[in-house]
């Protein structure tokens, strides 16, 4: 049989339980994500995949369950508290679907990302984040890219102390508290990639520059 894509597994941590004391979570990126953020905005493949499995995951529906003793599948719950809870969650399938689809980009890219839970103009929001779009200022208090920010004009803006702020990560095997990607072991191939892209576009420049068709001031 051909062999089938494994199931997106993920951790996840409160990190409103670990503002007070010693130890401290910051939305950070090593060089590693930067790199692999970097070949999702450059290399078409990569890209192409990553997105191909967000879109797929963006149509997977959440719905509540319970547990039966002895039986392998939860029984699905239509009504009930948590069937409401889950029906509401981020706005229905309408605010599902966008947080699916970058959840997914945020697991397979740098392998983690921030679930932010606010009350704004009295309802409740729900948002997925990379680290970049999160940033912890002194003990206490965490600031997010408001969404009327432009390219050209960002505004970072604090979250309420009642807001949930969830670090979603994919763990490594070898330490669980550490991100670790499903392409950080492709780097060296896609560096690769990237090298005999720029060497193939390097070959061209030269050939038209020779021909004429570039022309250059005597000065240079």
């Amino acid at each position: 049989p051909p062999p089938t894509a494994a199931a997106p597994t993920a951790a996840a941590l409160n990190i409103q339980s670990l503002q007070s004391g010693r130890t401290r979570v910051t939305p950070t990126n090593t060089a590693w994500q930067e790199e692999l953020w970097g070949y999702y905005d450059t290399l078409g493949e990569f890209f192409i995949s990553v997105t191909w499995r967000a879109y797929m995951i963006s149509r997977v529906r959440l719905r509540a369950g319970k547990l039966k003793p002895g039986s392998d599948e939860p029984e699905i719950l239509d009504e009930g508290p948590a069937a409401e809870l889950v029906n509401s969650f981020a706005g229905g399938t309408v605010g599902q679907v966008p947080l699916m689809r970058k959840l997914s980009v945020l697991l397979d890219v740098p392998a983690e990302g921030w679930l932010v839970g606010e009350t704004r103009n009295g309802r409740d929001t729900w948002t997925m984040m990379s680290s970049d779009e999160i940033q912890r200022k002194g003990q206490n208090e965490f600031q997010i890219i408001d969404e009327n920010s432009s390219e050209s004009n960002i505004y970072w803006r604090s979250l309420e102390q009642n807001s949930m702020i969830t670090r979603i990560w994919r763990p490594s095997d070898r330490y669980n508290y550490k991100a670790r990607s499903p392409a950080f072991s492709a780097r060296s191939a896609m560096r690769e990639l990237e090298l005999v892209n720029r060497h193939i576009v390097a070959q061209y420049l030269s050939r038209l520059a020779s021909a004429g068709v570039i022309l250059f001031p005597d000065e240079i």
